[in-house]
């Protein structure tokens, strides 16, 4: 953590789980069922592999049944090998039901885990809202969801305490909260210090409301009153955030209670600037920002997460199979036309850049690097993806490896992030461990593996070499 974020404490977290907070503030926020996750649904989440469980495929199947019979178009799409799948059978028949006996009770619900939403995994479903009406809905969302894979399996990130047993501690939760339709530009996030709301930041930051500029007193005015009112010294932690929906002067709601740190999206402020707020005692009010114009238009937090159009529009149609033949014949012509590449590094998922700052920062505490030093990815395709994680001291090419410029044993690190699945490992790493690549290796010798996604029939054959060969 550094200087200018601020510290987390476990509790602080903790606090902020939707079961320890929902039953103190249960009547200013919206109706909500909180069902206990069992052990093997937690692990089914876990799980890098993507099946649905055979209640939520039922749905799907009966969804894709309705959308077959409703469509004028003839081109239907086989079942044959759905039907002959039988590799990944899982289900949970009591947690099923829970979850149905829900949606029979609100007719749609929004869904989240103890701290997120799978709001980063809006394109799988019809309703980009999160707007949810059956197994296959809220499942296919949470399977998809990294918000929902933080939850499970590194909910204490950021905290200075965190301790190795903690996560087997956690009785985790899914929340269905009774369908809204709010609308985005009636919800706030307020920054809370020492029990006092010092900053106010339109939650949607991608889009300009005329109307608020008008109204911005009178909404701190309600907001600040509501807080007073309703939440101050009543929740737990002295710093915080918290989500307000501000329906109208009369009647405003709680959403969501949020860390007071750098796992919290800070929106429209930097947490720096919210840390400066947070050293002066002379705020009458609180510093309320929101969109003034369009050139004031935040980038779309989500779009790291988004994937072309006509995959989204064929996910939503619940028809896997031709989602496959889909991706099939995008691989087939993948490189047919120059096109491609602009296309490659728009979509492709990549690792963060703090995975390379993390690993150049480790070498340059311990090594000694000098200026000629060599690092190399090694990736797939024509290497476009990788000039998003180039820094400024980085000169970036795309070379056949006969043609980088190097000088002898001028290579220090090698990694390579998404491509270890095509490779020949055996002889690969043979090659680096026994230093016979034309390119001499330095005496640092430090290579970096990084697994793909499980999706692999010969997982435990790949996960061996990587274990015999690398480590």
């Amino acid at each position: 953590m550094t200087a200018d974020l601020p510290r987390v404490s476990v509790q602080d977290v903790l606090n902020c789980s939707f079961p320890v907070w929902y039953p103190t503030f249960e009547k200013h926020s919206f109706k909500s069922v909180i069902l206990k996750l069992t052990d093997d649904v937690v692990q089914y989440l876990r799980s890098d592999k993507f099946y649905l469980p055979t209640g939520a495929n039922e749905a799907m199947d009966e969804m894709r049944r309705l959308n077959t019979e409703s469509s004028d178009d003839e081109d239907h799409w086989s079942d044959e090998d759905a039907d002959n799948d039988t590799t990944n059978k899982i289900s949970f028949p009591e947690f099923e039901q829970q979850i149905k006996n829900v949606l029979e009770q609100y007719d749609a619900v929004f869904p989240k885990l103890n701290w997120s939403s799978p709001k980063d995994a809006r394109w799988m479903i019809s309703d980009s809202r999160l707007k949810c009406m059956n197994l296959a809905d809220i499942f296919l969302l949470l399977k998809s969801s990294d918000f929902i894979t933080h939850d499970i399996c590194e909910p204490f990130k950021f905290c200075y305490d965190d301790t190795d047993n903690l996560l087997s501690t956690i009785q985790y939760v899914l929340v269905l909260r009774k369908w809204s339709a709010l609308q985005p530009s009636k919800e706030f996030r307020c920054f809370v210090k020492n029990h006092r709301i010092i900053a106010i930041s339109q939650r949607d930051s991608e889009n300009y409301y005329e109307f608020i500029e008008p109204v911005a007193d009178q909404i701190i005015t309600n907001i600040v009153e509501f807080f007073n009112t309703h939440i101050q010294n009543k929740f737990p932690s002295s710093d915080y955030v918290v989500d307000i929906y501000r329906k109208d002067s009369n009647k405003l709601y709680i959403i969501d209670f949020n860390p007071w740190g750098p796992m919290t999206d800070s929106l429209l402020f930097d947490w720096p600037d919210i840390l400066t707020l947070s050293l002066q005692n002379n705020n009458e009010k609180p510093e309320f920002r929101y969109v003034s114009s369009q050139n004031g238009i935040k980038p779309n937090s989500y779009t790291q997460y988004a994937v072309p159009k006509d995959i989204a529009d064929i996910s939503r149609e619940r028809d896997f199979n031709k989602l496959a033949d889909v991706l099939s014949t995008c691989q087939t012509h993948f490189y047919e036309t120059t096109a491609h590449s602009d296309f490659y590094t728009q979509y492709r998922p990549t690792y963060p850049p703090d995975v390379i700052n993390r690993i150049l920062n480790y070498l340059s505490l311990k090594y000694t690097i000098c200026d000629d030093d060599l690092a190399i990815d090694i990736d797939c395709g024509t290497g476009q993806i990788n000039k998003n994680n180039t820094r400024s001291n980085i000169n970036y090419k795309v070379l056949i490896s006969n043609d980088i410029p190097h000088v002898d044993s001028s290579l220090t690190l090698s990694i390579s992030g998404h491509v270890v699945h095509w490779f020949d490992l055996p002889p690969f790493c043979c090659r680096y461990r026994d230093k016979k690549f034309h390119i001499p290796l330095s005496s640092i010798d430090f290579i970096r593996i990084f697994k793909c996604l499980n999706i692999f029939d010969d997982e435990y054959e790949l996960d061996l070499s990587i274990d015999t060969f690398i480590f």
